[in-house]
């Protein structure tokens, strides 16, 4: 039995699976209200509340100094390489990401690189960790090998 009103924050389900259905694995995070039916014909209106976690924005800051690689231990032999960081994913599509900058590539010698320059991102990060975004940060080479690396 549901109760007419939830009272408090949205809350994790997780899917069960359908006999006979294909596998299902999952969570749903949800919040809701139950009204009779007989309150809209009356024509009230109700303040509804988003099933979104409260927000702040923030400016996060990354100071990139340098890349350090040894190529005699079977590392990565990148030429130019450049770091990119990445935060969050659209929400209509969850395979494009939502904020993304990049250094300039760096010219360097013997895996040693180095940057200094400052990546700087305007987030809206959830104030309740669970409901965090992943933030990216790869290492990619625009020289001969066109490789990257998570970092």
């Amino acid at each position: 039995a549901l109760p007419q009103k939830w009272e408090g924050p949205p809350k994790w389900y997780d899917l069960e699976p359908v006999p006979g259905g294909v596998a299902t694995t999952g969570r749903i995070l949800a919040s809701f209200e139950l009204r009779p039916k007989s309150d809209y014909s009356e024509g009230q209106t109700h303040s509804r509340q988003s099933i979104r976690p409260p927000i702040i924005e923030a400016g996060v800051d990354f100071f990139v100094v340098g890349v350090r690689m040894n190529a005699e231990d079977g590392g990565l032999r990148f030429t130019q390489p450049y770091l990119e960081v990445a935060w969050g994913r659209k929400t209509e599509n969850r395979g494009v990401r939502r904020k993304v900058q990049r250094t300039q590539h760096s010219d360097g010698t013997g895996g040693q690189f180095n940057f200094l320059e400052c990546l700087q991102l305007k987030c809206k990060l959830a104030k309740d960790p669970h409901y965090k975004e992943w933030l990216e940060v790869k290492l990619f080479d625009e020289g001969k090998f066109k490789a990257f690396a998570m970092v």
